[in-house]
């Protein structure tokens, strides 16, 4: 009776343990999962793609990165290559739904950064994401503080109108981001007026019209300068500067906090900034949750919307509580979340 105990536990050890090997095997056979990412030039500063690629490959994915000049045809190619995640960086939105069905026939997920593909698209596909942020939000926070900022009186009204004068500083007009701005200042209370109306009654609106007035050709001096981009900031103070203009406020807005602090050395009071490390750790943390086929609303900051798309918020850099100055002085610097935006 021993004996076959024995043997019935010698016999059910070896089972395990042929179970195990046999297990162990089947696992170290299976194929990493491939992730590639895709990006065109123009939205290079919408994440940090290789530092994300290199982190899901330092958990055992297959990552590749590149620079696509046809992000369409490069993508459908990727996938017919057997790529199991598709990163993609677009600055145009896709011309039809071909990209959609190839990820549908390979059941590959699709997670889009820069620009919106829209909610018609992304809802066509249970597995096709969009991370990113509106420029909308962008306009409402710097319209936000700069009422705040004129209605407390740190942006002077230097001749006393009771109006906001702006001018528009920027070599490619934004619409959402400026018009947004100046709807939000009027939202609290705060009415703007166009430096550029002031010397040319005639003039086109630059928030309406495409062909609008050279901006740099403006006579009267501003109170407030919007710009949309670091290198409009740039060209903005060396134009005041060469002016002899002062006390001009300047609110710019960024592709990076890197940016965004290099704009306050310079003088700028209201500086919002593209979260890129939200934007790229939120992809990160999206895919790792799907690949272990865990749920993304428990493990995400922000849960996608009912397309797919997860809305970062744009970031403030700075006050303008601190006094305008023309670029002499940097404005206090003080780190806040837009944690309404979304």
């Amino acid at each position: 009776m021993k004996r076959l105990f024995k043997r019935f536990v010698g016999s059910l050890f070896l089972l395990l343990l042929a179970l195990f090997i046999f297990q162990r095997w089947i696992l170290s056979g299976r194929k990493p999962v491939k992730a590639d990412f895709l990006y065109t030039q123009p939205t290079v500063f919408a994440m940090d793609y290789q530092s994300t690629a290199d982190a899901l490959a330092s958990r055992g994915m297959e990552t590749s990165v590149a620079v696509t000049d046809n992000w369409e045809a490069d993508a459908k190619r990727a996938l017919v290559n057997g790529a199991d995640l598709l990163v993609l960086g677009i600055d145009t939105p896709p011309q039809d739904n071909s990209l959609l069905e190839q990820a549908k026939t390979s059941d590959s997920s699709l997670f889009f950064v820069g620009a919106y593909p829209g909610d018609a698209y992304l809802s066509q596909y249970d597995k096709a994401y969009y991370v990113g942020s509106r420029s909308s939000f962008a306009g409402e926070l710097a319209g936000r503080q700069m009422a705040d900022a004129f209605s407390s009186g740190v942006i002077p009204d230097a001749n006393q109108n009771l109006l906001l004068d702006y001018l528009v500083a920027s070599d490619e007009c934004d619409l959402p981001l400026f018009q947004q701005s100046l709807i939000e200042c009027e939202h609290y209370g705060i009415y703007l007026q166009n430096c550029l109306s002031q010397i040319d009654a005639d003039s086109s609106d630059p928030l309406t019209e495409s062909a609008a007035p050279n901006w740099s050709e403006c006579a009267v001096q501003p109170e407030v300068m919007l710009c949309s981009s670091f290198s409009s900031l740039q060209s903005a103070i060396e134009w005041a500067d060469e002016k002899g203009w002062q006390d001009i406020t300047y609110v710019s807005f960024v592709n990076s906090m890197e940016q965004a602090a290099q704009a306050q050395q310079l003088g700028c009071h209201i500086t919002v900034y593209y979260d890129a490390e939200s934007i790229s750790s939120t992809v990160s943390s999206l895919i790792i949750h799907l690949v272990h086929q865990e749920s993304i609303t428990e493990g995400l900051f922000f849960a996608p919307d009912e397309y797919g798309a997860i809305w970062i918020p744009y970031q403030l850099l700075g006050s303008a509580a601190a006094q305008p100055n023309a670029t002499s002085n940097t404005a206090t610097q003080q780190d806040t979340a837009d944690t309404n935006a979304a």
